[in-house]
């Protein structure tokens, strides 16, 4: 039997126009489960949502995942029976006469049924009471056991690290006594150490002096060495002023070569124009001998096409001109086109 689904104290119930909720635990009796207790005020709080409410927003989200979470009950309430506890007679009186139901009394069962019941019900929670406690009462035996058998666990493991303490300690003496006698051969051994570090001494000494006159000897050739080269370093810069003074004369010349390469592209220049002018020239030349040379062409065609057609107009004037009736001035003009005819035949004629 569902009595409440997930965080709800009862059973909610979406509808189509809505929600409601219902309390299953009332309804305990009808299903033929003694009625104990009185039920819950919160499990009695009514719920209602109407319209389009109940689908939307947190209370749908709520109803939708309470009943992913159902609680049954049945096997857990034992005995099936129908009676009542006077704590629940009690409430259910109070509730008629508040809500105002029509009914005019409420019928019971035999008292002797009734009690035994609800007696027997009340025995099997007391029970139940007595085995969890009894139960837990186990857990805290077993507990307390088992840190008994962790404290047991715990000296032995002491009583094991104290045997091997002492084997430790007995060894580490033992180790103490070797290491005592090797300090003493070792004791020995510094003495001879030591003699032989004075004796190295003494010849350390010896080597020492002769290494102060070394030194001197170098210091002596460092000071020569020093003059030395105080005297290339004024060799040096002699020898820089005189580089300073070739490379401004190298300088000087260079600044010549470039003004004459300057004049030299200047003047390859101005003789590339002139070239290009020449060419220029020759070009305009060249069109005007050949266009006079067209000229000339035409008109000697024209000079002899003169020469053979002037004859014969001549021949045929100088045939009809009447010595006695044609004027001197024609007659004149006539012997001057002849001497013409002559002279331009002479001109033309091949040497």
């Amino acid at each position: 039997m569902i009595t409440r689904c997930g965080g709800y104290p009862n059973v909610p119930l979406l509808g189509t126009q809505g929600a409601i909720n219902y309390n299953p635990e009332l309804a305990s009796q009808q299903a033929g489960y003694p009625m104990v207790r009185a039920p819950l005020q919160e499990a009695l709080t009514p719920f209602v949502l109407e319209g389009s409410q109940a689908h939307k927003g947190e209370h749908h989200k709520k109803i939708q995942h309470a009943w992913t979470n159902i609680i049954r009950k049945g096997v857990a309430w034992r005995t099936r029976s129908c009676g009542v506890s006077p704590s629940y007679k009690t409430w259910l009186e109070q509730r008629v006469h508040l809500v105002g139901l029509p009914w005019g009394s409420i019928q019971h069962q035999a008292q002797e049924t009734q009690a035994y019941e609800v007696h027997e019900t009340l025995r099997v929670e007391e029970l139940e009471g007595t085995l969890e406690q009894m139960k837990t009462e186990q857990g805290m035996l077993k507990r307390k056991l088992e840190t008994a058998l962790e404290e047991s666990r715990q000296e032995r493991r002491l009583s094991d690290d104290f045997s091997k303490k002492a084997r430790g300690e007995k060894e580490s003496r033992l180790r103490i006594g070797r290491f005592l006698k090797a300090v003493t051969a070792e004791r020995e051994q510094l003495k001879e150490a030591v003699v032989a570090l004075k004796s190295r001494e003494a010849e350390q000494e010896d080597e020492l002096r002769g290494l102060r006159e070394r030194v001197l000897l170098l210091e002596e050739e460092l000071m020569a060495a020093k003059l030395f080269k105080e005297h290339l370093q004024n060799q040096r810069r002699y020898n820089l002023l005189a580089l300073v003074k070739a490379c401004g004369k190298a300088d000087e010349a260079e600044s010549q070569l470039e003004e004459l390469k300057e004049t030299l592209e200047s003047w390859k220049q101005r003789c590339q124009d002139i070239a290009d002018e020449v060419e220029i020239q020759v070009r305009a030349a060249t069109t005007d001998t050949q266009f006079w040379k067209d000229r000339y062409i035409k008109l000697a065609w024209l000079a002899n096409q003169a020469l053979l057609d002037i004859p014969r107009k001549l021949c045929t004037t100088e045939d009809v001109v009447d010595p006695t009736r044609t004027l001197r001035e024609i007659r004149e003009f006539l012997e001057r086109c002849r001497k013409l005819y002559d002279r331009m035949k002479e001109l033309s004629a091949p040497p």
